[in-house]
């Protein structure tokens, strides 16, 4: 399990760096880590691989149907 967290932590830290250019201040990087957070956990964004490259939302409304 801890292994698990752990990769999760690392792919999170990558997929934030690449996504903005980090400033130096703290003060200026928190708005920017609230606003990853916020896209990386909706659910209607991020594509997961173990879905068919479908996002949560679209997955479980698949599976209402």
């Amino acid at each position: 399990m801890n292994g698990r967290v752990e990769r999760m932590q690392i792919t999170r830290h990558y997929a934030f760096r690449a996504a903005c250019d980090s400033p130096h201040q703290v003060s200026a990087l928190n708005p920017l880590i609230d606003a990853y957070a916020h896209r990386y956990n909706t659910n209607t964004y991020r594509l997961h691989d173990a879905l068919g490259q479908r996002t949560s939302l679209q997955y479980l409304r698949q599976d209402d149907s």
